[in-house]
Order: structure tokens, then C-alpha cells, then sequence
């Protein structure tokens, strides 16, 4: 079962997004396949618990990654592979790694992952491509007043969950909440 949800295939419980493939209890998510529990993540593939990535790929339990492939308990990463926990190791240390914090189970590993989302800085707000906007969780957008989980939007203000997914961008638009294509 799935809501909010344009080009799914084979998912289920999955909320808001859009061309996901072959996910589970995930949210917010665009462009994904293979991903389990994920939140706010854009063309990820094979991930385990992101959050807020970016082109991630078979990876574990990751904040605010982008373009990382094989990474486990990543915070911060740009462009990283074969790191565990922020530390970057060679593949075999890194398959050793994950394999040895596996077997602890998922409450330690929770535990250190959390531990490493305080210790390493973030961010206030994830904007992509944005300019001159205030809100969070925006990608694509210009002239935008605390608008929030919204991409390709143009002038807008208070607004929530509004894509353009068959249109180029949303414009002059105010207090919206979930919402496709919109322009005045």
C-alpha cells in the first residue's frame, strides 16, 4: 500500500515521491530503487536507512551523503567510497568492518550512527539549487518564502509537497499543500 505516489513499481509502504522502484517504507523519496526505510532521498540505489542523500548507492545507515557508494554510517559524505562510520578504509577493511558492526546488532549501530550525527556539522536547511529561499527539503527553486518538501517552484510562498512533475515549474503560487503542477 502506497500514497502520494506517481511511477511505482513493485513498492509497498512507501509515502510521497515519484519513479521508485523496488522500495519499502520509505518516504519522500525520488528516483530510488532498492531502498529500504529511506526518507527525503534523490536517485539512491541499494540503500539501508538514508536520510536526506543524494546518488548513494549500496550503503547503510547515512546522513546527508552524496554521491557515496558503499558507505555505512555515513554523516556529511561528498563523494566517498568504502567508508565506515566516516572513516575512509580500503574495500576489504571495509567489508570486514561492516560485517564485524553487523553482528553487534542494530541498537549499537543505531547508537554510533546517532552519536555521529551530533558530532559531525550540518547543514540548517536542505536546499538544492535554490535561490534567494527559505524552507526546507527544496530542490530547483527561485523567490521562494518558507516553502517546504517542494521542488521546481518560482515565486511561491507557504507552501508544502508541491512538484511539478509534468510541468517545467510552479509558479506564483500561495499556501499550497500537496500538490502537482500548479501556476497562476
Amino acid at each position: 500500500m502506497c500514497f502520494s505516489a506517481d511511477k511505482f513499481w513493485d513498492c509497498f509502504y512507501c509515502y510521497e515521491g515519484c519513479d521508485l522502484k523496488d522500495c519499502c517504507d520509505s518516504s519522500e523519496c525520488d528516483r530510488c530503487e532498492l531502498c529500504y526505510s529511506c526518507l527525503n532521498c534523490r536517485d539512491c540505489v541499494d540503500g539501508t536507512w538514508l536520510q536526506d542523500c543524494r546518488r548513494v548507492s549500496q550503503s547503510s545507515f547515512c546522513y546527508d551523503c552524496v554521491g557515496c557508494n558503499s558507505c555505512f554510517g555515513g554523516v556529511g559524505l561528498r563523494q566517498k567510497n568504502y567508508c565506515l562510520f566516516n572513516e575512509q578504509l580500503s574495500q576489504e577493511e571495509y567489508e570486514k568492518g561492516v560485517a564485524e558492526w553487523k553482528q553487534k546488532g542494530l541498537d549499537v549501530i543505531w547508537a554510533e550512527f546517532e552519536r555521529l550525527k551530533l558530532k559531525v556539522p550540518r547543514q540548517y536547511a536542505m536546499i538544492y539549487r535554490g535561490e534567494d529561499s527559505t524552507g526546507n527539503h527544496l530542490e530547483d527553486v527561485k523567490n521562494v518564502v518558507c516553502c517546504f518538501s517542494s521542488s521546481k517552484l518560482q515565486d511561491c510562498m507557504y507552501c508544502d509537497r508541491l512538484y511539478a512533475v509534468y510541468g517545467d515549474r510552479n509558479r506564483d503560487t500561495l499556501e499550497v499543500g500537496g500538490s502537482v503542477d500548479l501556476e497562476m
